[in-house]
């Protein structure tokens, strides 16, 4: 399979499907959500985060050091 290409539905197992669903969407609202990731090279770090347009909550925010 190619890096770029996503596996349809029916290949995912259960467990998988419901981890993407969780990874991507609000957990009060439901809404898709926003990624938003920011690259500081200064220190080597990259910032991702997770926020609901409808209902404005932030999910998660973490930080990852790029080697």
């Amino acid at each position: 399979m190619d890096l770029h290409q996503q596996p349809s539905k029916s290949q995912l197992s259960t467990r998988h499907q419901l981890f993407i669903e969780i990874q991507n969407h609000c957990p009060l609202c439901e809404a898709p959500l926003m990624i938003q990731i920011c690259l500081h090279p200064d220190n080597c770090s990259l910032r991702e985060e997770a926020l609901c347009t409808n209902c404005g909550v932030t999910t998660r925010t973490k930080t990852h050091r790029l080697h």
